[in-house]
């Protein structure tokens, strides 16, 4: 438990360092781009309206600029209309091209109006919290329409590293001096308490509205695509058709004024679309605040118990899985944390980083990938070393690829006991050299072996000339005591082969025994710290053992008895081969006699 949780705070820790690069920044702004689209559009309230420097405009009018007597014409006609607050995203930070009368009249009837405001800039600024002003001058509009306007405001446009604009710069400093944006400066004009409170970075107020911020930014609340909020080109106020046909479409409207022709390339890409006018930024920022519908951002702390959260599940989920089943997994919880954030954004205005969530999913596979793999390969070095000496290569390389299959710790299973030595063995060894007897020996437990690694047997010890093997363990083996049987016949055909060929080279001829039993024993990994072999541990294995040695008592000397079995194993291979009943013999912890029986072979 205390392992997993360090390595979930670990790879939180991780996670939380990359999302520090520039590339995960861009990476989770792809995705919430992605959550406006799927979002769709709002309809605005009918707050804003914005007067377009359209295409139709310039090719009706003249070619821009255009004088400002124009704007003079169109700001009485606006005031006429009842507009609450006329905004111009348009600079005027220089006289007029034409006549000097074009820049009088502008302010006259900027100030005649009283609701005018006006754009203005830094020449450079310093993106980092509070925009701090590198070099000045504060770009202003000439003197006589600052004078004339009620107040001026910034327009800077602030863009992501992939240069969208998602964020909007709300106020700005300049030494000890704050300045308001132009969409903030339309909120203060239209709020019946004007001043301007500067708490933190994190939050301003403006009359009796508190506008959240992040690092002095305001996430923009996109309504929709271009397009979204009403607007009307600027001829159509100019020439006055818009009024007759609609005279009450600015009554108490705050009124944008800007660019949207293509030729004056004040557009801009936003996570709808690639080219939005700044003016429709300045109105999707300036509706935002008026209906208070903020995107919040989830605190850091917050965000970093989710990922530790969803690691910590995903560690212990990861853990009883195989890497295959694991990643499908994965990749439904990637695809589910997606979904689950484009449906939080739509209702709450919330925004949780998505990729950050994803990253954090992917990394944990790898890493329990890579950890599982480590363990596999060690567990298989394990099985390697443990059955590489008992079973046939092949059963070594079934347990490598299902190493789950064996519980080195022990467990109770049913399996067949194998016991063989040859007969009269301390006499040949006592009429032999210890050379002759090694030779025979090794060649007999050689052969005998192999047939049982043939049959899918499990070697479990040499005892002299004795052998004990395993039928059904490690590896499930059906019917293993008909296998068992049909290996003890399959040694003797090798023993017959064998004493053929002592017999012509002139040595003595060994003869064996052998016993089985089947029934459930503790089969596992057993030993001291230093020493460990796979074996059995039961009665039924003292009784196999018994059979074994019994064989020479059910032989005469008109038949050779070769394999004796308990009446457990009979009832399994009674209907495979030809069994004798030879006799009842105790067994040591048991109150009734144990049936034993002979193969006929």
């Amino acid at each position: 438990m205390k392992n997993k949780i360090l390595q979930a705070f670990g790879l939180s820790i991780l996670i939380m360092v990359l999302s520090l690069f520039p590339i995960m920044e861009i990476i989770n702004n792809t995705a919430y781009n992605q959550k406006f689209i799927f979002r769709g559009v709002v309809h605005p309230s009918n707050e804003i309206v914005i007067l377009t420097i359209d295409d139709e405009s310039i090719s009706w009018m003249s070619k821009w600029p255009w004088p400002r007597s124009y704007h003079a014409k169109v700001i009485s006609e606006l005031k006429k209309a009842g507009a609450k607050l006329v905004v111009f995203d348009v600079f005027f930070d220089s006289p007029t091209q034409f006549d000097d009368q074009d820049d009088i009249s502008f302010a006259n009837a900027v100030k005649e109006a009283g609701n005018v405001v006006l754009a203005a800039s830094f020449v450079n600024v310093k993106e980092k919290g509070l925009f701090k002003v590198v070099k000045q001058p504060f770009k202003k509009p000439i003197q006589m329409l600052s004078d004339a306007a009620v107040d001026v405001g910034v327009v800077h446009p602030a863009l992501d590293l992939d240069n969208i604009v998602r964020r909007f710069q709300i106020i700005y400093k300049s030494g000890n001096q704050y300045y308001a944006s132009l969409a903030l400066q339309a909120i203060r004009y239209t709020q019946s308490g004007r001043n301007l409170n500067v708490i933190n970075e994190n939050k301003i107020q403006v009359g009796d509205k508190t506008i959240p911020l992040r690092d002095a930014r305001l996430l923009i609340n996109y309504y929709g695509p271009s397009g979204t909020f009403s607007s009307v080109p600027y001829v159509r106020v100019y020439d006055g058709t818009q009024l007759v046909d609609n005279p009450d479409i600015f009554r108490d409207k705050i009124v944008l004024i800007g660019s949207s022709a293509y030729e004056l390339h004040d557009v801009f890409p936003t996570p709808y679309d690639l080219t939005m006018p700044g003016v429709e930024i300045h109105a999707n920022v300036i509706q935002t605040i008026l209906d208070k519908s903020y995107i919040s951002v989830i605190p850091i702390y917050y965000l970093f118990l989710i990922i530790f959260l969803l690691i910590l599940l995903n560690i212990y989920i990861s853990y009883p899985l195989k890497i295959k089943t694991y990643f499908f997994i994965v990749l439904a919880e990637i695809m589910g944390v997606y979904v689950a954030l484009l449906f939080i954004f739509k209702i709450y205005r919330l925004e949780i980083p998505s990729h950050s969530l994803s990253i954090a999913l992917i990394v944990t596979f790898v890493t329990q990938t890579v950890i599982k793999f480590i363990k596999e390969e060690k567990e298989k070095k394990k099985v390697r070393s443990v059955f590489s000496q008992y079973v046939a290569p092949s059963v070594v390389n079934e347990l490598l690829n299902h190493p789950e299959t064996v519980e080195l710790g022990g467990t109770l299973k049913e399996v067949t006991i194998f016991f063989s030595d040859i007969r009269s063995f301390t006499s040949f060894s006592e009429n032999h050299t210890p050379r002759e007897v090694v030779d025979m020996l090794n060649e007999y437990l050689d052969a005998m072996t192999k047939v049982i690694f043939e049959y899918g047997g499990t070697l479990d010890k040499y005892v002299g000339d004795e052998i004990m093997a395993i039928f059904g363990a490690p590896l499930d083996l059906p019917n293993h005591a008909k296998i068992a049987i049909d290996c003890c016949v399959a040694q003797l055909k090798k023993l017959k082969e064998l004493q053929k060929k002592w017999a012509d080279e002139g040595k003595t001829v060994l003869d064996i025994g052998m016993g089985l039993n089947t029934g459930e024993v503790i089969v596992g990994n057993i030993g001291s710290s230093m020493h460990k072999d796979y074996t059995v541990i039961g009665d039924p294995v003292n009784l196999a053992a018994r059979l074994e040695s019994a064989t020479r008592n059910y032989t005469t000397a008109d038949h050779t008895c070769y394999i004796l079995i308990s009446e457990y194993t009979y009832d399994k291979v009674k209907e495979y081969y030809n069994c004798k009943f030879v006799d009842e013999i105790a067994v040591k912890g048991k109150k009734n006699k144990t049936k034993i029986y002979e193969i006929i072979v």
